[in-house]
């Protein structure tokens, strides 16, 4: 089953919220995911704690650099889709990890200060492709951008990265939604089922970026 790993090595970029809009979007689609929390920080593990969900989605918390590479094959055999969030540093777990991924994402914001830890952690990608005998597919993620007003030099960054490194077409947009999945504890389709918050927006990015994930995965496994 797909291993998915989203890693960088700046914090704050938007790790847990991509981790979380995929596991709900694919639970959503029918299919199980295992959510791995890698960060020291415990984001997942936190918001696990006051969730009432599915059982399509399980959080296996805490997850280190011991461990990962053991969590990784465990979880594979019990879920469709295992998502590894791993902590915003360059670290020997994000390094492990990487080597057992179909599919690498890197949460990047609409900055060039950002772009050189993007660098950074594409590298590390890099030398674990090396460690691993295989390169190992990866795409940037675009996160906490305006669905609509952009700056001229909002623009040229979003454009000038794209042409530095593979990039899905799908930014995660800021929006109240992807906020609020962490204010009530939700997935989208649960705060969708209630009727609080405005998700059509946010579900339609979740499908779309799972469309391009699940593409590039198909694509590499031929």
């Amino acid at each position: 089953m797909p291993t998915i790993v989203i890693g960088s090595t700046k914090g704050g970029c938007g790790k847990t919220t991509l981790s979380l809009v995929l596991a709900s979007e694919i639970s959503a689609a029918g299919s199980t995911v295992a959510l791995l929390d890698a960060d020291r920080e415990g984001s997942l593990a936190n918001w696990a704690r006051d969730w009432t969900g599915s059982e399509a989605i399980s959080i296996k918390a805490p997850v280190n650099e011991d461990s990962v590479m053991d969590d990784i094959a465990d979880a594979s055999g019990k879920a469709a889709f295992v998502i590894v969030d791993v902590e915003g540093t360059a670290n020997m777990t994000l390094t492990k990890a990487a080597t057992m991924a179909d599919l690498v994402l890197i949460p990047q914001k609409a900055s060039a200060l950002d772009w050189e830890r993007t660098a950074k952690t594409v590298k590390g990608i890099t030398d674990a492709g090396r460690m691993a005998g295989r390169a190992i597919p990866f795409r940037v993620v675009v996160t906490q951008t305006s669905q609509v007003a952009r700056s001229k030099p909002m623009q040229s960054i979003i454009s000038s990265l794209r042409a530095k490194a593979p990039t899905l077409t799908q930014e995660l947009f800021d929006l109240e939604a992807f906020r609020s999945i962490f204010l009530y504890r939700k997935t989208l389709s649960e705060l969708e089922r209630e009727g609080n918050v405005k998700t059509s927006t946010a579900r339609a990015v979740a499908k779309q970026l799972l469309s391009e994930i699940i593409d590039i995965l198909k694509e590499n496994s031929k």
